[in-house]
């Protein structure tokens, strides 16, 4: 993995690329698809402007004009299902938020668009889970499970529907892992959700960071663009959660060793470039003691 490729996937755009050649972007470009990191890739180079590109840069971003603008058509027609589908649970008295694809990517990202999903996740509250399965059912959207919701609701953490008009995959969650992973309830995660200026519920930062956590868990450790969500989140968070009620946060939940682990591949991916990363350095230093006690 390249050092430039490392540079633009990091939350810091102070790095001139101009000297990046016709095949160094090509190389990036490449990393960025086997990552799924090209829109973030886009963003950056698009953001850091002509006076710190090579045109090289200025080229890649003509030719790959498209293929950022199907994400962003993509993630348009996702926003308008997401918005129907938490629109019709909300009638129903069961509420419901969004918390990947593109409302994680304008929340930690700051930018939208710069994340791309190919699937929709919405999280409800785990007493609705058989009254948002019959309303799914109810809009024609194709359950993947053959049992009942009741069967699963104690042992997964998410249903898998298809919309029928365009194949899109929803995962409806009630819960970020599987029952016992972590000392994590549906309620307590309800319990920090936060409504945003126009009512819409939000994941509060802490909730948000510690989703990103139990994900990379869950995907042990190997997904490079899960590291590139923390490593952002920490920036985006470093002035707005308190690190050592966090830190008691990760406690409670199990998440200490989970987050260990997870500064620890940032720290060997990125190397000297996230002690630049204030919360980065907090979580450091507090938890190699507690992981070897555990």
């Amino acid at each position: 993995m390249t050092e430039q490729f490392l540079d633009i996937i990091f939350p810091d755009l102070n790095t001139d690329w101009g000297g990046l050649s016709r095949d160094k972007m090509n190389e990036i470009y490449h990393l960025s698809i086997a990552h799924n990191l090209f829109p973030l890739v886009y963003t950056q180079l698009k953001k850091a402007g002509p006076n710190k590109t090579a045109s090289s840069v200025s080229e890649f971003l003509l030719e790959k004009k498209m293929g950022f603008l199907r994400v962003v058509t993509q993630a348009l027609r996702h926003e308008i299902l997401e918005k129907k589908l938490v629109k019709i649970f909300r009638e129903n008295g069961s509420p419901a938020l969004v918390f990947k694809g593109n409302i994680l990517a304008k929340e930690i990202y700051n930018a939208a668009n710069t994340r791309r999903s190919t699937d929709i996740d919405l999280l409800i509250k785990i007493e609705d889970v058989q009254k948002v399965d019959s309303l799914m059912k109810e809009e024609q959207f194709t359950a993947l499970e053959e049992e009942s919701s009741e069967f699963w609701i104690h042992r997964k953490h998410h249903l898998v529907y298809t919309c029928p008009q365009t194949n899109t995959v929803i995962e409806i969650h009630w819960n970020f892992c599987i029952p016992g992973y972590f000392n994590l309830s549906s309620n307590e995660i309800w319990g920090r959700v936060r409504h945003d200026s126009e009512g819409i519920p939000r994941l509060s930062p802490e909730m948000m960071l510690i989703s990103l956590l139990v994900h990379n868990s869950m995907h042990a450790f190997r997904d490079l663009r899960i590291f590139v969500d923390i490593l952002w989140a920490l920036h985006r968070y470093t002035h707005v959660i308190d690190w050592a009620v966090f830190s008691a946060l990760l406690k409670k939940t199990g998440l200490v060793k989970t987050t260990y682990i997870s500064l620890v591949q940032i720290e060997r991916i990125w190397g000297r470039r996230v002690e630049k990363i204030e919360a980065f350095n907090q979580l450091i230093r507090q938890y190699p003691e507690s992981v070897q006690a555990e």
